[in-house]
């Protein structure tokens, strides 16, 4: 029964061992024909240069050039409208903490209601690379789909139009006696920004 055993064994081992030397994916194409762009390998997904922000965003398994690119596109679009919304309320607590303590909650929701309900459409994009990849199995066919990488970006002009107007939608929804409040928040906002990006 041991014998048994053992061999059923080195049978599994080594029916997985020819599993995985059959097991092939390799790249056949590459486009532009060129290697990965250092962008490609950016530790972060969200970064900034002097004008702009940037997103990478990566698909993978579509057969078509196009779709592959139109996939990795929209994600990439809506991703990016998300980085800059979450960097203004963030920003935005920021200085509502060391104006308040906090206590402004009321400003701050307000606010942030604003922030997510206003549709950011100035993102375009910059660069892609994609790869053909051909996968292949031993019981399986030959299968070929593209990896695709999107570089999106969106201008700190838009990042700065969507501040201004969720302020001003913010102060449009308070009171008299709050608005001197979302005011000194809004300067000191706008110092912060500078500082950040200066």
């Amino acid at each position: 029964m041991k014998i048994v055993y053992i061999l059923l064994i080195v049978s599994t081992i080594l029916n997985l061992t020819g599993c995985a030397k059959s097991y092939k994916v390799k790249i056949i194409e590459s486009i532009p024909d060129m290697p990965l762009p250092s962008w490609v390998n950016n530790t972060k997904e969200f970064w900034q240069d002097k004008d702009n922000f940037y997103y990478r965003g990566t698909t993978e398994g579509t057969a078509r050039i196009e779709e592959s690119k139109r996939i990795a596109a929209a994600s990439a679009r809506i991703k990016i409208a998300e980085q800059i919304k979450n960097e203004i309320k963030n920003d935005f607590t920021m200085v509502n903490q060391a104006n308040s303590g906090g206590t402004d909650l009321y400003i701050k929701d307000i606010f942030i209601s604003k922030v997510d309900g206003i549709i950011i459409t100035g993102s375009a994009i910059s660069e892609s690379y994609l790869q053909k990849i051909q996968e292949s199995t031993k019981n399986e066919k030959e299968k070929t789909y593209y990896r695709c990488y999107i570089l999106m970006q969106i201008s700190k002009k838009d990042y700065e139009k969507t501040a201004k107007m969720a302020f001003e939608d913010t102060a449009n929804q308070l009171s008299d006696g709050n608005k001197a409040t979302i005011t000194q928040t809004e300067k000191d906002f706008w110092k912060l920004y500078n500082r950040k990006n200066n």
